[in-house]
């Protein structure tokens, strides 16, 4: 009877083992589950986004240049103006020298004139010069005068015609090309009016020369000539003035 008691407190206490062992483990559950959820509750509902990784910038590209500005057309259009203008220019110079040589020559007086002295002189010539050539000059170099007292064509009392007045003064060049001079008393010579009557009536004067000598009396001042009727007056102070004699028409080659 008594091994039956100890065996059925035995069983007995090992049951109370069973349900102590049974309630920790539940409890511990319980607890872990609490922590769990405390857990939970301490941590944030909803963590921040992360921002988006910032998008790789395009490698860059070598900047171009902008293609350099025309020209402006209109500095090419003066430049050409210009240059048309000089060539223009620089063409009529060369026509009014080449008018002068054919028509009593052109340039600066030869300097190798003395007044007081008389030289051997050759001057080229046409007949149309008794009539196209002329200067203009206030008073008078010895006894010789222009036709004009100035450049505004007011006639000189003493005569405007050569044949008839052996003092009046008229723009000559040198066959040489040397220099010019002005001269009286070449068309009273003998030998320019037989020329003169040789030609008259003639459609084209031919060029020719005469030898004449040439008796300095002193130089131009403030003196202007010209070459033809048509033409303006050209400066001519500073030019041998003189009488010339013993003119001979050279021949013809």
């Amino acid at each position: 009877m008594a091994r039956e008691a100890d065996e059925t407190r035995d069983e007995e206490q090992g049951k109370d083992d069973v349900e102590d062992d049974a309630g920790a483990k539940d409890e511990a559950d319980d607890d872990e589950a609490a922590g769990e959820e405390g857990a939970d509750e301490g941590a944030p509902d909803d963590e921040p986004a992360e921002p988006p990784p910032a998008p790789e910038r395009a490698a860059s590209r070598p900047r171009r240049r902008p293609p350099a500005a025309p020209a402006p057309k209109g500095g090419t259009s003066t430049r050409n103006i210009v240059i048309f203008i000089g060539l223009v220019g620089g063409l009529a110079a060369a026509f009014a020298i080449v008018g002068q040589m054919g028509s009593g020559g052109a340039g600066a007086p030869s300097a190798r004139y003395v007044a007081g002295k008389t030289y051997d002189i050759a001057l080229t010539l046409t007949v149309d010069d008794l009539r196209e050539l002329g200067c203009a000059m206030p008073g008078d170099v010895g006894d010789l005068h222009c036709a004009f007292e100035s450049q505004a064509n007011k006639p000189s009392p003493k005569g405007q015609k050569p044949l008839e007045d052996a003092t009046l003064l008229q723009p000559y060049t040198t066959v040489d090309q040397a220099g010019q001079i002005l001269g009286a008393g070449l068309w009273a010579q003998p030998a320019l009016k037989e020329k003169l009557e040789k030609e008259k009536g003639a459609t084209q004067s031919p060029r020719f020369s005469v030898d004449c000598k040439f008796e300095v009396k002193g130089m131009s001042q403030d003196a202007f000539i010209r070459w033809h009727q048509r033409d303006g007056w050209l400066p001519g102070s500073g030019w041998p003035v003189g009488k010339l004699s013993d003119c001979k028409v050279s021949p013809t080659k």
